[in-house]
């Protein structure tokens, strides 16, 4: 794809990119990633990447510089999240902001409600439900209407899940088979160092599971407001809802807990009817895990965090002691560069459909357009669908490094220069479209499935097989 030249609208806004949080424990990895690839992505815009990071303490984002950024020579601006004339300030200087100040659901709203009036592009790392549904519901008519990208959930929650999702279809379709269902199934792989996580993803889920009564409330008013898109079929595979033995992957699963499967079905909705959309499935989405012991720690974990969060004084008692109460894994520590180091994820991807009869061109064509009308989904469910059951399993899979602080700032910051990269100013949205999106639906006409793979995602094909 060719780049094209952005000379044109550089006077409009001071940087390209800012960092906001960049002292906070994901925000000075991301902070270091923009500063390891400047350079590259200067390359692309045939000039130099502007690009600033801010936060509340100075000081911090100085040192944030000086220890993890080889002493850059960028901007530093000084601003809180409660300050929301600084926050316009901060927004109207750039044309992305990347926002990695969490809990989102506390502090989110006011970064994106000064984005969406200073007209700056938006991607953050939430996994938090509740406000990606929120940010939908309260910003999305404005942001198309300003020709405003909003992108939550670009970080390990929940990218490889919906680009993953987006990747199996597009295969799928290439190699001739109407997708029907995907499954993804979740691995983190350790080293001996072990596995740990940063405090501020704990608090996050605790919050999450305080609020499940908000959540549906919300998520009802979204799913009204929203198109639906209907797969070609009915059938789908069974939910598991428990701990089970997969004898396909040799793992015990359980559901996954996080915002994987919601963003996945809502990135569907978005682009139904839009140009070179998809064919919708059903998903479904996994945790998979190689012994009982870890199996059965995780259920734990769900459990106490049902039993104590809805309570103020069982969140107090989960955020005293997080180490406790989840195994040593979250503390204000976070994870040692040996942990980090050590760790990598996988997303397997288990999907079904049905294989095209050779030298149907017709049923291919109306394959090709089916995400774009329900009419298409008709003709191809007619012509080779019926009520018959999937013939065809279908497996890919996402791979990267450690899921929280090396791949969340590749997966966010990649986001952020393909909107740069590929999102027209003016009339036109280019490749990236405007509004409150997923990864998948803001982004899957553009390059960014290749960007991440040139940047050590990996995207691939594991294999295919009949059922019939």
């Amino acid at each position: 794809m060719q780049t094209p030249d952005h000379s044109e609208h550089d006077h409009e806004r001071e940087f390209d990119v800012v960092v906001f949080g960049a002292s906070g424990f994901t925000g000075k990895y991301v902070a270091a990633y923009i500063a390891t690839t400047a350079a590259a992505v200067s390359a692309e815009l045939k000039r130099p990447l502007r690009w600033a990071i801010a936060g509340r303490s100075h000081a911090r984002l100085e040192a944030v510089l000086a220890e993890h950024c080889g002493g850059a020579k960028v901007p530093v601006v000084p601003v809180d999240v409660f300050d929301t004339t600084g926050l316009h300030k901060l927004a109207s200087s750039t044309r992305v902001l990347i926002n990695c100040v969490g809990p989102f659901r506390f502090y989110g709203e006011n970064v994106v409600q000064a984005c969406v009036s200073g007209g700056a592009n938006y991607v953050d790392i939430t996994g938090e439900p509740e406000f990606i549904d929120r940010t939908y519901l309260s910003f999305d008519a404005d942001a198309k209407s300003r020709n405003l990208t909003i992108v939550p959930a670009c970080g390990f929650d929940s990218m490889p899940a919906d680009l993953g999702v987006l990747y199996t279809r597009a295969k799928m379709i290439a190699d001739r088979i109407v997708p029907a269902s995907i499954d993804m199934y979740l691995s983190l792989h350790t080293g001996p160092a072990g596995f740990a996580a940063h405090f501020a993803t704990f608090e996050s889920a605790v919050q999450g599971f305080a609020n499940t009564g908000a959540l549906r409330a919300i998520r009802a008013q979204v799913v009204a407001r929203r198109p639906r898109a209907a797969p070609v079929t009915s059938l789908r595979p069974a939910f598991v809802g428990r701990t089970a033995w997969h004898h396909g992957l040799g793992k015990y699963t359980l559901p996954f807990p996080g915002s994987d499967a919601s963003v996945v079905r809502m990135g569907m909705d978005l682009v139904e009817g839009k140009p070179d959309a998809l064919v919708p499935v059903h998903f479904g989405a996994y945790m998979a895990m190689e012994s009982r012991r870890s199996t059965f720690a995780l259920t734990v974990l769900g459990a106490v965090l049902s039993l104590l969060a809805p309570y103020k004084w069982g969140r107090w008692l989960l955020l005293k002691f997080p180490r406790a109460f989840t195994f040593g894994i979250f503390s204000h520590a976070g994870p040692t560069p040996a942990m980090m180091a050590q760790t990598s994820f996988s997303e397997t991807f288990i999907a079904r459909g049905y294989a095209l009869p050779a030298g149907d061109d017709e049923s291919r064509d109306h394959l090709v357009r089916a995400g774009e009308s329900a009419e298409e989904r008709d003709a191809l469910r007619a012509r080779v669908v019926g009520g018959r059951a999937p013939d065809t399993e279908f497996v890919a899979r996402v791979t990267g490094p450690e899921p929280g602080y090396i791949a969340t700032p590749v997966l966010v910051v990649n986001a952020a220069y393909t909107v740069l990269l590929e999102k027209r100013n003016g009339n036109g949205n280019g490749n990236v479209a405007a509004g409150v999106l997923t990864p998948a639906s803001a982004f899957y006409r553009t390059s960014l499935i290749h960007r991440l793979k040139g940047a050590g995602i990996g995207f691939a094909v594991v294999s295919k097989k009949s059922l019939v």
